[in-house]
Order: structure tokens, then sequence, then C-alpha cells
């Protein structure tokens, strides 16, 4: 027993020593040339491999930045233009995106772009169980993507997996995504005074994003506080949103998914605020 478990310890250290002997450049060198040949699984290891050891500043970026384009390089102009055109899908015709984004990812193997796209298509369809899943598998793939993280928390809180939500945020970066994934997280623990210090940041890091005025009015109707102004705001905003604010946003594909049924629950207010305002 002793003899087998000294062999796996010199054969892993064997292993780490092979592989700190090449230079990030050399890694990196290494991982192209594997991309050329369309072998991205193995490209996308050995890179996260080394920057799974790699101390140096200069070497990690390197590193991430080759890790990012091997994995999202589309190999062929078939797979690149089903993936444009799933992605184009997503607002008019979401079921339909998902067959072209399959399509996409059959020619494009573990492509994270398309891996992304479909787990945004599940999460707007409201098939969270299904954007946790892929979150998951993109997350083997490349595990410094910080924006893989959203989508996990977005998934788990869509879930109710309250805990798990928040320590998927914790790895991705303070945007006013996360403000406002972290203020509904915090609405549905009923902390309500923290889900309101979540929604000032929110509007500091981006005060047109039109789901922060969502949750804002969620979190007023609970405390009893006036919400006639977060109705009108988000109304309006989601009334004019272009097509190209709507691919700003792609990182909440539920934008104004709430709009239609709040204009007409809320007419009545909306006419009064806008009367007010001629």
């Amino acid at each position: 027993m002793k003899f087998f478990l000294s062999t796996g310890i010199i054969f892993f250290s064997l292993s780490a020593f092979s592989l700190m002997k090449e230079t990030y450049k050399e890694i990196i060198q290494k991982a192209h040339s594997l991309s050329l040949q369309q072998d991205r699984l193995q490209a996308i290891q050995i890179l996260t491999r080394a920057l799974g050891v790699e101390t140096s500043s200069r070497a990690t970026t390197e590193l991430q930045k080759t890790l990012d384009e091997v994995s999202t390089l589309f190999y062929t102009e078939k797979g690149q233009s089903a993936y444009e055109y799933g992605r184009s899908l997503l607002r008019s015709a979401p079921n339909e995106a998902l067959e072209k984004l399959s399509a996409a990812l059959i020619l494009e193997p573990h492509n994270v772009s398309v891996l992304i796209q479909q787990a945004r298509t599940q999460l707007l369809l409201g098939k969270c169980d299904e954007t946790e899943s892929i979150a998951a598998e993109i997350i083997k793939i490349h595990p410094f993507r910080k924006d893989v993280y959203l989508l996990q928390g977005q998934a788990k809180a869509c879930l109710q997996k309250t805990e798990e939500a928040l320590d998927a945020l914790k790895k991705t970066d303070e945007t006013v995504y996360s403000f406002t994934a972290h203020a509904q997280l915090s609405f549905q623990k009923k902390e309500y005074a923290q889900a309101a210090a979540y929604i000032s940041l929110a509007k500091m890091a981006d005060s047109q994003f039109p789901e922060i005025y969502f949750w804002d009015m969620q979190i007023r109707k609970k405390t009893n506080d006036k919400f006639e102004t977060q109705i009108l705001k988000y109304t309006k905003i989601c009334k004019t949103l272009t097509n190209k604010e709507y691919f700003k946003y792609e990182r909440e594909p539920r934008l104004c998914q709430e709009y239609k049924n709040l204009e007409t629950e809320f007419k009545n207010i909306i006419e009064t605020e806008n009367k007010k305002e001629l």
C-alpha cells in the first residue's frame, strides 16, 4: 500500500514539475496549436492547470486572455452563424433560439459563448434548473469566467437556493447585475433594509437598468412605502428600450419580463403619473 501511495505521489510530483518546467509562453503556444487542431478541450485544460499554479500577474493575465480566446473561438462559419442567429432570436422566439444554439454546439463542442447563450435563453424561459446545470458545465470548462458565476447565482436565486446563490455571487464582479441579484436575494430572505441598500448600489452602477425599479417596487410594497415612481420608471424604460439596449443588458435575459403585466395592473397609476409630468 505504501509503495503504491508513494508511486502516486511521485507521479503527481513529476507531472506538476513537468508543467512548471514549461514557461507560460510555451503553454500558450501549445494551447494555440491544439486549438488549430480543433482540440478545444485539451487546450482549455492545459491553460486552466497552468492558471492553477501560476503566481506571476503578467503570466496570469496572458493565460487568462488565451483561455478566453480558445474557449470562445468558432472553428466553423456554420457554427458561428447558428450561434448568432440563435442569439438574435432570444426575445422574439426563445424556443427556436435554443434549437439554433443546440445546432451550433454540435459544430462547436465546449464553446463557452454558445453554452452561456443557452443558459441565458433557458433563464428567460424560466427553466432555472436547466440554467443551473449549464452554468455548472461551463464552470468545469472555464472556472475563471466571472459572468458565469453571475448566471449561476441568478439560476440559484430563481430556484430559491438563497445561500448557494450568495456563494456564487461572491465569485463575480460587483456590477449592476450582481447588486440587483443581491437585492432579490435579500428580498427573498425578508431583509428589506439590506435589499434597499443593494438597490442604492445598483442605481449608482447604472440608473437606467430597469430591473432596479422592479425590485425597488417589490421592496417598497413590503415596507408600505410609496412605489408609484418605481412603477412609472420601470414601465417607461422598458417601453423605450431599443434592441441595442437589450443586447447591452444581455447578462439579465429576463429584462422587462414583467413590463406588460405591471402596465396592465397599474394602468390607472401610470396614467395619473404621466398626466402630472405634462
